[in-house]
């Protein structure tokens, strides 16, 4: 029996070795996407809708999907990283605000498409055991595009994401990761006058592969 326990200890020492090893990765993530509601305000789409007395108008989702995918390095307890993140949901319905009173309008044919391009530096929590909880800090540039019954809006502005999460390893040189993730935009996507807001709130699993 003690030799049993003994060969266990080995092979979890074995793995917590390799996960917290300096090297190069990539990973791969899915999972579920929540845009939060978004402030619209002014420009063409104002017009568009000027015969309601439109000045504003937020929009809300239904819940959306996300993926990533990003190849970084280990070094100690910091992981630096560049990530290319898709996410898209689909808009429920605008909520306009009239001279009278707002009103909640549903939509159709409508969705939010987002394309992320971060750097992201992680600070892993290594410890004794082999789940490796992290956060992290992510800066880069994030593009937007809003479909709308036939009214596009599209723009790319500067965003950040930050993240904190839980490594598991699965293998020699696999491991699980589940996390969550905020993302938001530092300006508001814009065009001609036209403005809105993004942020969103992310789940997200995948794995981790070392090399």
């Amino acid at each position: 029996m003690r030799t049993k326990l003994f060969l266990v200890g080995l092979i979890l020492l074995g793995m917590t070795s390799v996960a917290h090893a300096d090297g190069t990765y990539v990973s791969v993530a899915g999972g579920v996407s929540v845009f939060h509601d978004a402030d619209m305000s002014n420009g063409e789409l104002s017009r568009e809708l000027s015969t309601l007395g439109f000045r504003s108008a937020s929009a809300s989702y239904d819940t959306g999907y996300g993926a990533s995918l990003a190849a970084g390095y280990i070094s100690g307890p910091l992981r630096v990283e560049g990530e290319f993140g898709y996410k898209r949901a689909d808009a429920d319905k605008l909520t306009i605000g009239v001279a009278v009173a707002d009103v909640a309008i549903p939509i159709d044919s409508t969705d939010m498409t987002i394309m992320s391009y971060m750097a992201n530096v992680y600070y892993d929590f290594k410890n004794s055991s082999s789940f490796v909880p992290y956060v992290g800090l992510g800066l880069g540039i994030i593009n937007g595009k809003l479909d709308l019954d036939g009214y596009t809006l599209k723009d790319t502005v500067w965003g950040y994401q930050l993240m904190t999460g839980l490594e598991i390893p699965v293998s020699a040189n696999t491991s699980f990761d589940l996390s969550y993730r905020y993302q938001a935009i530092g300006d508001d996507f814009e065009k001609e006058g036209t403005k809105l807001e993004y942020s969103s709130s992310n789940i997200m699993a995948g794995l981790r592969f070392k090399f």
